[in-house]
């Protein structure tokens, strides 16, 4: 079987998304379905209560978070790799809440990354999300 790959490759950026909103990043869905068991960040600024989570389309612009995990601090100015047991679905997304700090960002060719101010990160919570024209 091969590694399951979802998501942008985590690298130092040029801008950075704030805390305290839901993110996913709609580039590169998962090519398998299984478990995703390690998963690379790279902050711009330190990063407190970070969570991740696969999500996948319900309709619309409504997403529904399929898995998450509690990762929390993550170290600025490098790729940091954790580890994780996320289930996931071909066609699934990735995406990251956080309390404090931010993440590396690149404005985007149109793929773009979802957004929801506030937490919607545990499994099963679903939501509608608006449109950012940048990636992670």
């Amino acid at each position: 079987m091969a590694a399951i790959d979802v998501g942008n490759e985590a690298i130092d950026r040029t801008y950075a998304y704030p805390a305290t909103v839901t993110y996913i990043d709609l580039a590169n869905p998962a090519n398998e379905s299984g478990i995703l068991t390690s998963i690379e960040i790279w902050a711009t600024t330190n990063i407190t209560g970070l969570r991740v989570g696969t999500f996948y389309l319900v309709s619309g612009t409504t997403y529904k978070c399929r898995a998450s995990q509690w990762i929390g601090d993550v170290t600025a100015s490098s790729k940091q790799t954790f580890p994780v047991q996320l289930a996931v679905e071909t066609g699934d997304f990735i995406g990251c809440f956080y309390t404090t700090g931010s993440i590396e960002e690149t404005p985007s060719d149109g793929s773009g990354v979802r957004s929801k101010v506030g937490e919607y990160i545990d499994a099963g919570d679903s939501a509608s999300y608006i449109t950012l024209d940048a990636n992670f």
